[in-house]
């Protein structure tokens, strides 16, 4: 079983599976979007060259009946429904809680017979469904020297570097973009978050107190610091060959670096996506 709800662009959610006004006959479009993939002919070589891929946009389609009375129902759908309005999904079974966002590209049905039917057709740029709780993951690290030597050298400070790891475990089926929140507890010079695939890393004086925010979801990638209720965009203060990391389905490795010999709290969020329900 499931349940299925639709919210329009004034924030108003009708059910639909438990309605006793409506009676969902079909929902197609909730499996994974299927996918373009780009090749090219080579002379002399057989088949294609593969050159890139990429998933398609969603169409939700609703078959749906009103019941009586019909015109009351009926002008209902058209509000919760409207064309070319934006609105949200949202479905829920066993093991999925999720939502997804759409436009509503038309509503189609025959007036003139005994039982009417309508057709929602619901255009999704973004594919994927995004679970309705959002995932975080926490960690202290206490300071780690770097180096430990059986005997002193005057009039040298031996450097240390504070840190640490942790594992996050994805149980999305897609990767996600994910906001970095580290909270400085002592002055460092550098911030560098070690991932799977790369690294994120700013070069720039930061004090206790400061807190740092690096955000990789596409179309909204950003760096900022925010100290003493100031806040300052760090985005030019990227280390060179800096990687945005995603979140990838799965475990995830990160491993932090301050160049002070101190602790700093660091926690991550991010959205849990799927590619079908």
């Amino acid at each position: 079983m499931f349940e299925f709800s639709v919210q329009n662009d004034k924030g108003e959610i009708l059910e639909l599976t438990e309605n006793p006004n409506y009676n969902v006959t079909q929902i197609t479009g909730l499996t994974p979007a299927g996918c373009t993939i780009n090749t090219a002919a080579v002379a002399g070589m057989d088949g294609e060259m593969f050159n890139s891929a990429r998933i398609n946009k969603r169409n939700i389609t609703i078959t749906i009946i009103p019941e009586y009375p019909i015109e009351q129902n009926r002008n209902m759908l058209y509000r919760y429904f409207p064309e070319k309005k934006k609105i949200r999904l949202f479905y829920e079974n066993d093991t999925r809680n999720v939502y997804i966002d759409g436009y509503v590209e038309s509503m189609e049905s025959d007036l003139f017979t005994k039982k009417q039917s309508y057709q929602i057709s619901i255009l999704c740029p973004d594919p994927f469904f995004v679970d309705t709780q959002e995932t975080g993951a926490f960690s202290c690290v206490p300071v780690i020297p770097l180096l430990e030597f059986p005997y002193s050298v005057e009039n040298m400070e031996m450097s240390e570097i504070a840190t640490g790891g942790f594992m996050l475990n994805n149980p999305g089926t897609v990767p996600s973009g994910a906001l970095f929140h580290v909270s400085i507890t002592a002055p460092t010079e550098s911030l560098t978050i070690y991932t799977d695939s790369g690294f994120l890393g700013i070069k720039e004086h930061l004090e206790a107190f400061d807190n740092v925010y690096i955000r990789t979801t596409t179309k909204e990638k950003a760096i900022w610091l925010e100290r003493g209720g100031t806040v300052t965009n760090l985005l030019p203060k990227r280390i060179s060959g800096m990687t945005w990391a995603q979140v990838e389905p799965g475990t995830n490795h990160y491993r932090v670096e301050v160049d002070t010999p101190t602790g700093y709290i660091m926690d991550v969020t991010y959205r849990v996506l799927y590619e079908g329900v």
